[in-house]
């Protein structure tokens, strides 16, 4: 089943570019705004307590809808509940509408609208030197794809819909600290601790296949003891990725750029792959 909800959510953010249309979690500071203003005279919205506050009504109404769904359409409503949430918390931007336009920008002479989908992509301006730039935009890319994608599907594997709706609030909520929002000034602490936590094993998995694909040359970048600190997942994807993907010196900058995205997609396509074996590990016992 899982196998058929990841074929169905990555072909649709990968070639419908349905992400942007769905806008997700665009109502997520206003529902973190209300808990805010209605916990306004209590201690609950410090520290864990507001991270905890904030989840716990969502995962309530998720693993209660999926129960139901489960009971009441023998398990084909639950199906629709998982593709669902899945893909709503893919992103929550089209990382590969992003990148698209960016390419089509550049191609086109656009400096403006390729320097806008730049900035989206990595949160900095563009470098006037074109290999800077180009680099630090693979180096977004493979870290995004982290965020945006496997992150998202290996707590669904481990956890289901909750898991996957749990590290997006999270990975949400981290944003708004580094913004400064209003809500994050008593938990800030917390959130970049746990959102470290949740990255911690499928930011060191998502480099390893990074490896995989993009070169067995990179290993010793992924045995770097330095990964071990909690940390540290943002540098060991990035160093990991970039010694896999640039194993040509002689790569233009905007090729190094359509190697990232190739290497995302062949990441990708390992990770359907390895979920396919255990599905079908699981139906042989």
């Amino acid at each position: 089943m899982k196998l058929l909800i990841l074929l169905l959510c990555l072909g649709m953010e990968r070639y419908l570019h349905i992400g942007g249309a769905l806008k997700r979690f665009h109502w997520f500071e206003d529902y973190l705004g209300f808990l805010q203003r209605f916990f306004s005279k209590s201690q609950l919205m410090k520290g864990w307590g507001g991270i905890i506050t904030a989840l716990l009504p969502i995962v309530i109404i998720i693993e209660a809808i999926n129960h139901v769904t489960f009971r009441l359409g023998y398990g084909l409503s639950g199906l629709g509940l998982h593709f669902l949430v899945l893909l709503y918390c893919l992103g929550p931007d089209d990382l590969y509408h992003q990148i698209q336009s960016y390419f089509s920008a550049t191609d086109t002479g656009n400096k403006e609208q390729a320097a806008g989908q730049y900035q989206s992509i990595t949160g900095v301006s563009m470098d006037k030197d074109e290999k800077v730039s180009a680099r630090k935009l693979s180096e977004a890319i493979l870290v995004q794809s982290n965020e945006r994608f496997f992150g998202v599907i290996f707590w669904y594997m481990l956890l289901g819909p909750s898991g996957a709706v749990i590290y997006r609030a999270v990975s949400i909520m981290r944003q708004y600290v580094e913004q400064g929002k209003e809500w994050t000034a008593h938990s800030a602490k917390e959130v970049l601790l746990l959102q470290n936590l949740l990255d911690w094993i499928p930011a060191r998995l998502t480099a390893f296949v990074y490896v995989i694909v993009g070169g067995f040359q990179a290993l010793g970048k992924w045995l770097n003891k330095a990964w071990l600190t909690l940390d540290s997942s943002q540098t060991c994807l990035r160093e990991c990725g970039i010694a896999a993907l640039t194993q040509d010196k002689n790569l233009q900058p905007l090729d190094e750029n359509k190697r990232a995205v190739a290497m995302l997609d062949r990441a990708l396509a390992v990770v359907l792959a390895a979920t396919a074996i255990f599905t079908l590990g699981a139906l042989v016992q």
